[in-house]
């Protein structure tokens, strides 16, 4: 009879007793995971990491920066350069201004005058010289400032000439490679200061870093 009583208690305890939640599974086995190694395409200082370890991250989400301080000093400098050289191609297809060829010929009438003066004293100094009552040191400094004067008249008579034939095409070409080398120069630092931004390429956790926050990233290296 107690052995009886004992087997129905232990039945009813057992029966009364809480079982597992069925909204559970309770199994063993191994969780795959696709581990995502992150890079940049540029070198430099991880100035900014903006999530945790274990973070839920999604696609193109900002994980973190690289220092750029230097990239954008050099792409303004570069950006001068090419509207420098941008100038210069269109000045060289447009051609000297009307204004600035007449600006020119003013200067080299007021140069062939001082040349007329120049020769005028020359020709005194000579004659004075010549009646004995000069001297050939006087003479010497009339011809020089007369030579120097000309030789100013016939490079600004050459600079006249190729101001009005404009630009050769020699000319014209060279400046446009110049123009088309700057904007390639720019192009290729605006994207260096893009490719200084590392995003997540898909959804996922965020890993452990193998590096620290001011550590060097370097180029097909994990970042993060």
């Amino acid at each position: 009879m107690k052995k009886t009583t004992a087997a129905l208690a232990a039945l009813f305890l057992g029966g009364c007793a809480r079982g597992p939640d069925a909204t559970q599974i309770l199994a063993s086995g191994h969780v795959e995971a696709t581990d995502v190694r992150i890079a940049t395409k540029v070198a430099g200082r991880l100035e900014s990491l903006l999530v945790q370890e274990g973070d839920v991250v999604r696609a193109g989400q900002v994980l973190g920066t690289l220092a750029t301080t230097d990239l954008k000093l050099a792409l303004e400098q570069a950006r001068a350069e090419r509207d420098q050289a941008a100038a210069e191609y269109r000045l060289r297809l447009l051609g000297a201004r009307k204004e600035d060829v007449a600006e020119l010929e003013a200067q080299i009438e007021s140069v062939r005058s001082e040349l007329e003066s120049a020769q005028k004293d020359l020709d005194r100094m000579q004659g004075l010289l010549d009646k004995g009552s000069g001297t050939s040191k006087a003479r010497d400094d009339a011809k020089t400032r007369r030579d120097m004067t000309a030789h100013r008249l016939d490079a600004m008579n050459q600079a006249l000439a190729r101001m009005r034939a404009g630009s050769r095409p020699e000319e014209k070409e060279a400046s446009r490679a110049r123009l088309a080398a700057m904007e390639a120069r720019v192009a290729q630092l605006e994207q260096q200061v893009k490719d200084a931004t590392i995003e997540s390429p898909s959804p996922g956790w965020s890993p452990r870093r193998s590096r620290s926050r001011a550590s060097c990233s370097r180029s097909a290296r994990p970042c993060a």
